[in-house]
């Protein structure tokens, strides 16, 4: 059975959302909106009818950032983020996100 992400991937999809996060640059696709939810750190999931959508970079990762606990979010620099966010991939991450995904069907 093969793997949605590899701990690579995880990270690399992580320090990507976090680092738009942090710089309010606009988004690579447009689709990806900050919106005032409850949580303020979290990130709106874009409307995807087709399958073939549900497995893009632009609706994939807001739900995987969405994942990671807000403690990790809120890392006021890189360097710490990126210590963190390796942790919490080692300790929860690629077997929590591969089953929440496989869960609501979004591979």
């Amino acid at each position: 059975m093969a793997e949605i992400f590899t701990v690579r991937q995880l990270y690399a999809r992580a320090l990507l959302i976090y680092q738009y996060e942090r710089r309010k640059q606009q988004p690579v696709n447009e689709r990806v909106i900050v919106g005032n939810l409850r949580d303020g750190t979290s990130l709106r999931v874009p409307f995807m009818k087709k399958t073939i959508g549900q497995k893009s970079f632009s609706y994939l990762s807001p739900i995987l950032y969405n994942e990671i606990s807000s403690i990790v979010r809120n890392c006021s620099s890189i360097k710490s983020f990126k210590r963190y966010i390796k942790k919490w991939i080692w300790q929860y991450g690629r077997n929590s996100i591969n089953n929440f995904l496989k869960r609501n069907k979004f591979c």
